[in-house]
């Protein structure tokens, strides 16, 4: 009888308690009713929250202060959202660009220069998938007439279409977001402050023009008339690359629809033996010796590349260490290096960098 009148009572304390803490719950410290928060607060329209300490919303690109410009590299990166990069990652909503981190859920009103506003129809648009990417939505974008360029995280492409196209798109229940590809997206962050104050580029200062691959002719005419200079051309995944000396007002080059990148050009310059001392594998860049004097003897690595100069005089017999054998290939047009990029991996792998200089290509 005893054990159960102790149970009752310890029944009756758990009631109460529990009273107390749903009492608490719904009120606040002062004891009065407690308010929804305006962050949860309902609203007939999505409305972009304000900054929290994980990141700062901005979004209009002639607004960024000279200290900030000079202190942030990355101070021209606008965003529709608070959340920081590190929190975006993994976000199936967000679309990460060197230039902006933009959420799909929310408005986007970027506000960007005039002279980086596209001239028409900018002929290409970042198209975001509703969950993973997968042979479905590859397909239904070509079905509609998209043709893919590359990819965007998160779970977005970079396509070629008209804005018929891509309004087509926009009502595809695979699709969560269709985003115009803004010319202030395409210049690399380090011209981003000179384009957006219109800032001209150092005299005879050359530019590198990634291109869409659909319309080069016509975008190569548009440059030239726009009073750029094309001197030299090469190739790259992603379509072709011109290298120009650029006209006075050299932001126009951005707003052509068939630019899809604007970098400045930095001339290859041999750096092998600064590396060597630079990742400790040497203590200078003269000491003929390695690390642990490793020198690879006996060791064959092959490299799928561009092929490798074979003639070149760290890598031929007697080259490197006063070895007897040099590169060797599976084929004559391996030991043809046409690019310079399979030399330069088998230089890193088996070159010391000594004869690095005495070569020209």
């Amino acid at each position: 009888m005893r054990m159960r009148s102790l149970f009752w009572g310890l029944l009756c304390l758990l009631f109460i308690a529990g009273a107390l803490f749903l009492w608490h719950q719904k009120s606040g410290r002062d004891g009065s009713p407690s308010r929804p928060h305006p962050a949860v607060a309902s609203s007939p329209a999505p409305t972009v929250p304000a900054a929290s300490p994980h990141g700062v919303i901005h979004t209009n690109a002639t607004q960024i202060s000279l200290a900030d410009w000079n202190t942030n590299k990355f101070a021209g990166r606008l965003s529709n959202t608070p959340k920081s990069i590190g929190e975006l990652v993994n976000d199936g909503h967000a679309i990460l660009l060197e230039n902006a981190l933009i959420d799909t859920q929310l408005p986007l009103n970027f506000v960007f220069p005039k002279n980086l506003q596209p001239q028409g129809d900018p002929g290409a648009y970042i198209v975001q998938a509703r969950g993973p990417i997968d042979n479905a939505f590859r397909a239904m974008l070509a079905q509609a007439g998209a043709t893919i360029v590359s990819y965007i995280p998160n779970d977005a492409y970079l396509v070629r279409a008209t804005a018929s196209v891509a309004g087509a798109l926009g009502g595809n229940p695979r699709t969560q977001a269709v985003i115009p590809y803004e010319p202030y997206y395409k210049i690399q962050a380090s011209l981003l402050y000179s384009a957006v104050e219109q800032l001209q580029q150092p005299d005879r200062a050359m530019l590198k023009l990634g291109l869409f691959a659909d319309d080069t002719t016509a975008t190569i005419q548009q440059i030239e008339k726009l009073g750029g200079q094309i001197v030299g051309r090469d190739q790259s995944p992603f379509g072709p690359v011109v290298r120009v000396i650029p006209p006075r007002n050299w932001t126009t080059l951005a707003t052509l629809s068939g630019v899809q990148i604007v970098e400045p050009f930095h001339a290859r310059a041999v750096a092998n033996d600064l590396a060597r001392a630079t990742v400790g594998v040497a203590p200078d860049s003269l000491t003929s010796t390695n690390y642990l004097n490793l020198t690879g003897k006996n060791i064959i690595v092959e490299v799928n590349d561009t092929g490798i100069d074979a003639l070149h005089p760290d890598l031929a017999a007697g080259g490197n260490y006063g070895k007897a054998i040099g590169v060797i290939g599976d084929a004559p047009q391996s030991l043809v290096d046409t690019n310079g990029h399979g030399t330069h991996v088998a230089g890193i792998i088996a070159g010391d960098g000594l004869k690095s200089t005495t070569v020209t290509n």
